[in-house]
């Protein structure tokens, strides 16, 4: 057969085939509304235009580039529900009704979906992406991607972003150079996006951004498979797909693409083959650079970059195949260009239609910046900027429709009733499943009974002062401004704070992430004393440092308050009624017993055993570096004694033998694992599970503790079995001691569970403890004692590594004092230099930058001075509702400039060496010591403050008389604000390590 009559043979089967496809797909659809029909007559009811055709519906009105009338005959005739008709018949909903969107997206998200036949063609053209997946899949490839697109990770392609942009301006610059002249700003601006995607996202540069230049296949490829695969045609052939794939024959659908007839499908085929041999070579090498430890463009921070190392580093069952990663860069730059461009495009249309406000954003931008670039922090504070942005994108959204898709049968509620065809009220509306809903994403944004009535309006200025009440009350889904959730109080919704860029998480992130510091430094700086939060699903949270405030809540009014029921409820689910786990009564028995064994007489009594334990870690050390100086991972050292300490002071057993390469037992290794697998985020949902479901008052509780043991879930399987290790050793430990106690063998010892024991055994019947809440004192006293200590003693030794003077001086102050002999107690804690070093850094570095605290009761939170509301009203307190969180920054505390002057963001420790200011000596700051809240206050203040004092100043005494410490050349030291500070190599790695250069000091006597 010649070529010619095969081509031909080969496009009439194509042609055959497709035509029976199309007979039984119009079978298939034909039956669909009738089974849904008779299933749910629901979406019927609602009133809508009728359509000109059966066969097209009104897809024609939809899809057209003159939609917008169409859309606005809907809202402005049918209202916030309407019906319209899809293809062949089918009934669609289209809504923007704020209740209904909010169900849609949030409250029932899991009964809807991606459009079946987007998701399928999209999986066929560009492969399993971000975009073509769902459920399980959906979930993993967003889990892994979620931290590249953090603010942190932004911060850092901040210089690629500015780089790229200063290209643009240098780019239509050059076609200036004569004068003022007509410029394709969308093209220039097209051209931007997708080279800001490339660089940032793929670490590649497609377009240099000079005007006469070709222009690569791959950025032409991804300019064309829009308009192809919207086209026609493509749709068709989307639909074709999805029908393939539901009758069990999608290896047909890659046949009928391969041959056919279609100019349109040839184009898209040949365009994808482009994405994707180009996608797959940059996976290539990017993998092999990893592998060999090097990253290309930005120094390995573009986003591919980053999710190929997390990918590596993570476990098998998590990590996406090579075919997801490829689909990972096709999928970020289908969403990333065209929407940015065009949204960049109608801010610059908008503002060469006011000047005035052109104007007013370039001097704001200039008056900032004085000709530099803008740091992150700055450029995102930008109010007129902020304001100008929010209004494009609220006004002119990008994507003024979205589509989903009902994967199960159910109801939709509506805000009001909507008439329906019959003349009834209709309150909700059955959704069957399969049914395609739409929501005007620009209706929503321009809902006059949300924005008031000049909604259509652009007027930036909006957003510059409070928006309206109804705007605040309404549960808005969406990810960026105003989110909302209805308050429980007006007043403090006129609190001051930052907008919420997520309704699900709130300012949670921002938080507790590593670069916490950053934020909380922000909304301080920005925002006062009292601040609003947004709390994950929309709740407020007050964030305070006013000391008044702070008083109020752990002192004066602290009964009103208490620990967070999740983390109180977990802690005593899994290590047991200690005092981390328990409150009222019961805090306060156990506190009472507890106190004597803190007590200083006691700290005393327990110095020769922090100086043997110290003593065995100088001889560790200087067995190491006896022949010449070694850098050291100092944290590890710090963490493995702290461990000790509170082994032999706490418990009276040997923990570590503190030598190089020591085996770690069991429980030691369980006791390092519980706090990050307690504080993992699927943990912390269990916990909050427990919490609700002994809340609720139904008996719900062994249920969910059911649900805990037999979860099998990795983290919790895991966080079960640590658990159960460190009860074991625990109760062990107890059940020898009173055996001991029992027998008359447990005199003489001055560890704090022996003496815990002894008064425990010497109390009433109704203050002793009972056997339960003593193991538990186990647990609670070694994850409260380790980390913090060694991560304290950690930031003091950098800090003497950044200041050598100091560190010399510290040294002279211990070797005079002391002449080569341990020092007493009564002298060691009086050492000016050195008490001055350790309340210096824990003034500035407290080992936890914030605490948490709940209201029980319904409260007034009083204020040192008025606070400005949202509204231009002076607020002097603040009512907080019952379950309300409030969040005390003790960092701000500690730094608060009115309180400790203007250096307040100073390391001085000479300023302990000279009178405090009158400020701090007046305030009535509530922390136990040195007028610092580093170790909280109130009921809850950490009871063995002392106890880690000592256990500091013995350490550092030992360590600064025998050894000199340095900065390490080549492993920067990071700190990140998690919880817990801790010490990382640079702000990419996640393991807890500090190296310093150590080397021995000769003159020690």
């Amino acid at each position: 057969m010649e070529p010619e009559h095969r081509l031909l043979s080969g496009t009439l089967q194509v042609a055959m085939l497709v035509l029976v496809l199309c007979a039984v797909l119009l079978v298939w659809v034909l039956w669909r509304p009738r089974k849904r029909s008779i299933r749910a007559p629901g979406i019927e009811k609602i009133p809508g235009p009728s359509a000109k055709t059966w066969l097209a519906g009104h897809i024609k009105e939809l899809s057209s580039r003159d939609a917008t009338p169409f859309y606005r005959s809907l809202e402005n005739v049918y209202g916030a529900v309407a019906r319209v008709k899809g293809p062949f018949g089918m009934n669609w909903l289209y809504t923007y009704d704020p209740v209904a969107v909010y169900s849609i997206f949030v409250k029932n998200q899991a009964c809807y979906d991606e459009l079946e036949w987007f998701a399928k063609s999209a999986n066929f053209f560009l492969g399993p992406g971000l975009l073509s997946v769902t459920g399980d899949q959906h979930k993993k490839q967003r889990r892994m991607l979620h931290p590249v697109f953090s603010t942190k990770h932004m911060r850092e392609l901040l210089p690629i972003f500015y780089e790229v942009s200063h290209k643009l301006i240098t780019g239509i610059s050059s076609k200036l150079q004569d004068g003022p002249d007509d410029v394709d700003v969308l093209n220039w601006l097209g051209r931007t996006a997708l080279e800001l995607i490339a660089q940032a996202g793929i670490g590649h540069s497609f377009d240099p951004l000079v005007e006469e230049t070709s222009t690569h296949p791959f950025a032409a490829a991804v300019k064309s498979y829009i308009p192809l695969y919207f086209s026609t045609p493509g749709m068709v052939y989307h639909q074709m797909i999805t029908f393939l794939d539901k009758i069990g024959v999608p290896s047909v659908s890659r046949w009928i693409v391969e041959y056919s007839p279609s100019k349109t499908i040839q184009d898209l085929r040949n365009v994808t083959r482009v994405l994707h041999d180009t996608s797959a070579d940059i996976i290539r090498r990017k993998k092999a650079a990893l592998e060999n430890g090097e990253l290309g463009h930005g120094d390995g921070k573009d986003i591919m970059s980053v999710l190929l190392k997390a990918n590596s580093a993570a476990e098998s069952r998590d990590r996406l195949g090579d075919d997801e990663l490829v689909a990972q860069i096709s999928t970020l730059l289908f969403a990333a260009t065209d929407t940015t461009s065009n949204a960049l495009a109608r801010t610059l249309h908008v503002l060469s239609q006011r000047p005035d406000v052109q104007k007013k954003l370039r001097e704001e931008i200039l008056d900032a910046s004085d000709g530099n670039d803008l740091p992150y922090d700055v450029l995102d504070a930008l109010p007129y900027l902020d304001a100008v942005c929010k209004e494009v994108l609220r006004v002119y959204s990008p994507s003024p429709v979205n589509y989903r898709q009902a994967i199960q049968d159910t109801t939709l509620p509506f805000s009001s009733s909507v008439k329906g065809t019959d003349g009834s009220l209709i309150e909700s509306v059955f959704v069957p499943k399969g049914s395609i809903v739409m929501m005007s994403l620009s209706a929503c944004n321009c809902n006059k009974a949300l924005w008031g009535e000049d909604a259509n309006e652009w007027k930036p200025e909006r957003w510059l002062s409070p928006l309206p009440r109804t705007l605040e009350e309404a549960s808005i889904p969406g990810p960026f401004a105003h989110l909302g959730y209805k308050f429980a109080l007006l007043e403090m919704n006129k609190l001051p704070g930052p907008p919420s860029k997520s309704w699900l998480s709130g300012h949670a992130q921002g938080l507790t992430s590593r670069e916490g510091d950053v934020f909380q430094r922000m909304i301080e700086t920005v925002y006062g004393p009292v601040v609003k939060l947004k709390a994950p699903f929309g709740a407020n949270w007050v964030y305070t440092y006013d000391p008044v405030a702070v008083y109020n809540i752990l002192t004066k009014d602290g009964s009103s308050y208490d620990r967070i029921g999740w983390f109180v409820e977990g802690f005593n689910y899994f290590l047991g009624p200690g005092m981390a786990s328990v409150s009222g009564d019961t805090h306060k028995k156990q506190r009472k017993m507890l106190n004597g064994v803190f007590s200083t007489k006691h700290i005393k009594n327990l110095t020769p055993t922090f100086y043997e334990v110290s003593h065995r870690l100088v001889s560790a050390l200087s067995q190491i570096v006896e022949d010449e100086p070694k850098e050291l991972n100092l944290l590890e050292w710090m963490g493995r004694t702290s461990l000790e300490f509170i082994g032999q002071a706490g418990l009276g057993i040997s923990l570590d033998p503190l030598v190089e390469n020591a085996e770690k037992e069991a429980f030691v290794g369980a006791l390092k694992n519980y706090s990050p697998l307690f504080f993992q985020p699927e943990s912390m949902l269990y916990h909050q599970g427990l919490a609700w479901s002994r809340k609720t008052g139904l008996g719900l509780g062994p249920i969910w503790e059911w649900v805990i043991e037999h979860s099998p879930q990795q983290t919790m399987r895991e966080l079960r079995s640590i658990a159960k290790t460190l009860h074991d050793k625990s109760t062990e430990i107890v059940m020898s001691k009173k055996a001991a106690l029992e027998s008359g063998d447990l005199q003489g010892g001055n560890d704090i569970m022996t003496i815990l024991l002894h008064a425990n055994n010497e109390a009433s019947s109704q203050d002793k403890l009972p056997d339960n809440q003593l193991v538990a004192q186990i647990s609670t006293l070694l994850f409260a004692a380790t980390d913090s200590t060694s991560n304290a003693l950690a930031k003091i030794l950098h800090v003497l590594c950044e200041r050598p003077d100091a560190q010399q001086r510290l040294r002279d102050e211990i070797l005079a004092a002391s002449d080569g002999n341990d020092l007493p107690y009564d002298v060691i804690d009086t050492l000016p230099y050195l008490d001055a070093i350790c309340k210096e850094t824990l003034r500035l570095y407290p080992l936890t930058p914030i605490g948490h605290r709940q209201a029980y009761r319904d409260t007034t939170l009083p204020f040192s001075k008025p606070v400005r509301g949202t509204d231009g009203t002076l607020l002097e307190s603040v009512f907080i509702p019952r379950d309300t969180i409030v969040v005390y920054s003790i960092s701000a505390c500690n730094r608060n400039k009115e309180l400790w002057g203007d250096d307040a963001d100073e390391w001085k420790p000479e300023r302990w060496l000279a009178p405090l200011p009158r400020a701090i000596e007046q305030a009535s700051v509530p922390g136990p010591w040195a007028h610092l809240m580093t170790f909280s206050g109130g009921p809850h203040a950490c009871i063995g403050y002392k106890f880690t004092l000592v256990e500091m100043k013995i350490v550092l005494s030992l360590l600064v008389s025998n050894f000199t410490f340095e900065l390490s050349k080549d492993k920067p030291i990071h700190w990140n604000n998690s919880g817990l500070i801790f010490p990382t190599v640079g702000p990419e790695s996640s393991v807890p390590e500090m190296w310093l250069k150590v080397t021995k000091y000769r003159h020690a006597a």
